[in-house]
């Protein structure tokens, strides 16, 4: 057991796994776009609804949380 230890430290493949244990791997650049088509769709969906009246300001902040 011991030198199973001691060969696995040595190659640094327990320290590899710890690096990337949390590494996140980011999105893809067709779901960039949408997300990104889908917040403008969601702004001016929202600046519509207060031009028109329909909502107020206060009805899209979210509460607080404490």
């Amino acid at each position: 057991m011991r030198r199973f230890s001691r060969r696995i430290q040595e190659s640094g493949t327990i320290l590899q796994a710890r690096k990337i244990r949390f590494h996140d791997k980011g999105k893809s650049k067709n779901a960039e776009r949408t997300a990104a088509i889908r917040r403008t769709e969601i702004g001016e969906r929202r600046e519509y609804m207060l031009k028109t009246g329909k909502m107020k300001e206060e009805d899209f902040r979210r509460p607080r949380r404490h």
